[in-house]
């Protein structure tokens, strides 16, 4: 991940409450940095936050109530590899939103004249409230009224909208102020509506900030169609768990679509989220195992200002299908990102798939991109710099911008990455109960494809440097994208060992297909993968590598066929550019050291023969040291002009040698 253009941290209002919900933790995310005084400032909060929740464990705790979904809710539990344990995601009770009529509570809506047939409820002119468990069958309207729950701790309440509209001129129109888990079903055949006019408001300790609000667990259920609307907060909140099944539901927010404390676990439905903010939300301010995102299976479609979806802790998708269109990420997580299953696609982002450490193991993702395409930036808390960041920053030569970030951290980053989950995995049902030095710095070792990198040119200023925690890791599934920053990008490391990768990244020479932390390394043991862009910058895959690639000078444009070819004429790999180029990185099956192959674009075919598994005649990245100005020179957010220095030009006279003329298609 380079530094942020906008020169800093994503900035978002504090939406405090008197519960600490959505502070540091949760909106305010310190994890874009660069080399201007306000980011230094983010940098010294982000650690003043950080330092004190390191000895956070990221255990499973240990809570009462139901035996299934509740209880595995509160735990947050993970496999030893960091993905989710979905074992007892959902409860039976989530999955179906059957009831039966013949014992409920009916409650039939009207302004000043509600009435109620059976216990449980009582009405104050336009106030209903449910004060015991049970099931409550509400339809008709109120033109300004609300729903409030307030029953026992322990008290399961299912309310049934069987033809219901609530709309409040303040904050809710469903309040659950106490109750131990809270169904909201939308009945078979019928049309249902939620909304809220008013603005935030403090009552009983609580911030109410959202048209259906909730201070205990919360499912949205039923085979209905249902809308909910907040013109000033959020459309759903949750201050513990949020489970989405069945329905088919619009939701709308000023805030966010679907916020939670604990988690947003999406079971199945169809589900459209409209926000200001993001779309799915999930922090926690204190507990390190909580605010995370499961999708199971579903229908999922996102329009937001901010993230399409994000999540504190984990965000896991196994299945269904997913569709953003967000302002900044399409999906992020502050920590694991894995995709296991499911279609997502990522019609509009800054950065389309973002994570601490990203996982791709099955599943369909298409991502477009203005930044990075896919991004492991690593822990906010750990060593964010540990290669080339720390204190020096660097002008970076002539190119470059004095001063540089201190970037650094404190914290030891968690052990292993994430792995995947179970791809294509089906709701599992339970039971419901209860800154530039004078002297070149050493170049890291291994062969990235472009030699030794540029020298102390220009290219951005600043220090960039790696990250231990960050790794991006892809065993299977289809991933492909447009990308106008990185096509893929880890603050650590790169290992490709299966599936389809497809890659048009970027036209500007101040960033790559493929870019790792310096000192750290792009490695391919399986699956095929074609990346283009720039080759200013390019890096390929490091020759400790199992599987061959090449990373070949050569331009190309928009419609243009690239396929990689075997000795025998096979086609191992092929892509369709849709936009220009000026270098190609492939590997495929049958790729292996030593051997001969052949790379053609609209065409014009060039041999390779593999170096051990590496080829490259690519020197964007000029000789020794790190990208335009060496480990502590290179990549700083007010750097001068990349092209000069980093080699994509023919002169290249200060920052290394020239990567050669971009002007032919096979240049030596």
């Amino acid at each position: 991940m380079r530094f942020s253009k906008d020169a800093g941290v994503k900035e978002r209002g504090m939406e405090g409450t008197t519960e600490g919900r959505d502070m540091m933790a949760g909106d305010w995310r310190p994890r874009r940095f660069s080399a201007v005084p306000r980011a230094i400032v983010a940098c010294g909060l982000a650690l003043a936050v950080a330092l004190p929740m390191a000895g956070c464990a990221k255990s499973a705790a240990t809570t009462t109530g139901e035996t299934s979904a509740s209880t595995a809710t509160q735990a947050s539990a993970t496999t030893a590899s960091g993905a989710l344990d979905t074992s007892d995601m959902f409860s039976k009770r989530d999955l179906d939103g059957s009831y039966d009529a013949s014992s409920a509570t009916k409650v039939t809506l009207a302004d000043g004249a509600s009435t109620v047939s059976g216990s449980g409820v009582s009405v104050s002119g336009n106030t209903v409230t449910i004060t015991a468990e049970g099931t409550y069958v509400l339809s008709g309207s109120l033109a300004d009224g609300r729903i409030v729950v307030d029953a026992d701790e322990n008290a399961k309440v299912q309310i049934v909208l069987a033809g219901a509209s609530v709309t409040s001129s303040g904050a809710s129109a469903i309040y659950v102020k106490g109750a131990d888990k809270v169904f909201v079903t939308s009945a078979e055949g019928t049309t249902n509506a939620l909304a809220a006019t008013g603005a935030a408001q403090t009552e009983d300790d609580h911030n109410l900030d959202g048209t259906l609000f909730s201070t205990s667990d919360l499912t949205l259920n039923g085979t209905g169609s249902l809308s909910v609307t907040s013109a000033q907060g959020s459309a759903v909140v949750g201050k513990d768990d949020v489970v989405l099944a069945q329905a088919s539901a619009t939701l709308t927010g000023a805030a966010h679509g679907v916020q939670a404390n604990d988690s947003i676990r999406v079971a199945s439905g169809s589900w459209k989220v409209t926000a200001t903010t993001d779309g799915l939300h999930a922090a926690h301010d204190s507990d390190a195992t909580k605010g995370y995102i499961y999708v199971a299976d579903g229908t999922i479609e996102v329009e937001a200002g901010s993230d399409g979806m994000d999540a504190g802790y984990i965000l896991q998708v196994d299945g269904g299908r997913v569709s953003v269109a967000a302002g900044d990420d399409g999906l992020h997580s502050e920590s694991d990102l894995v995709i296991a299953g499911g279609d997502i696609a990522v019609t509009r982002s800054n950065e389309g798939l973002e994570g601490a450490r990203v996982t791709i193991s099955g599943g369909t993702q298409n991502v477009v991109a203005t930044d990075d395409g896919v991004n492991a930036s690593g822990d906010s808390d750990a060593n964010a710099s540990t290669a080339g960041g720390a204190a020096a920053g660097g002008a970076g030569g002539a190119g470059g911008s004095a001063g540089g970030a201190a970037a650094g951290g404190g914290g030891t980053p968690p052990s292993g990455g994430a792995a995947s989950g179970t791809s294509g995995a089906s709701p599992t049902s339970g039971t419901e109960g209860g800154t530039a030095p004078t002297d070149a710095p050493t170049p890291p070792s291994g062969d990235k494809g472009g030699g030794m990198r540029g020298g102390m040119g220009g290219g951005m200023g600043g220090g960039m440097g790696s990250d231990s925690s960050a790794s991006l890791t892809i065993t299977g599934g289809t991933l492909t994208v447009d990308a106008g920053g990185d096509g893929l990008d880890s603050n650590g490391t790169i290992d490709v060992s299966g599936g389809t990768v497809l890659v048009s990244g970027p036209t500007n020479s101040g960033n790559a297909p493929i870019d790792v932390g310096d000192g750290s390394k792009a490695t391919v043991s399986g699956g095929t993968l074609i990346a283009l862009g720039a080759s200013g910058m390019a890096e390929g895959f490091d020759s400790s590598s199992s599987q061959g690639s090449m990373l070949v000078s050569a331009s190309g444009s928009a419609g243009d066929e690239v396929k990689v070819l075997g000795s025998d004429g096979t086609v191992l790999a092929s892509f369709t550019a849709t936009k220009s180029f000026s270098c190609v990185i492939a590997s495929a099956p049958g790729m292996a050291s030593g051997g001969t192959y052949t790379l053609s674009v609209a065409g014009q075919e060039q041999q390779v023969t593999l170096d051990g598994t590496t080829y490259s005649d690519v020197a964007g990245m000029g000789a020794m040291g790190g990208r335009g100005g060496g480990m502590t020179g290179g990549r700083g957010a007010m750097g001068g002009s990349a092209g000069s220095a980093a080699g994509d030009s023919a002169s290249g006279s200060t920052g290394g040698s020239a990567g050669g003329s971009e002007g032919s298609l096979f240049s030596a």
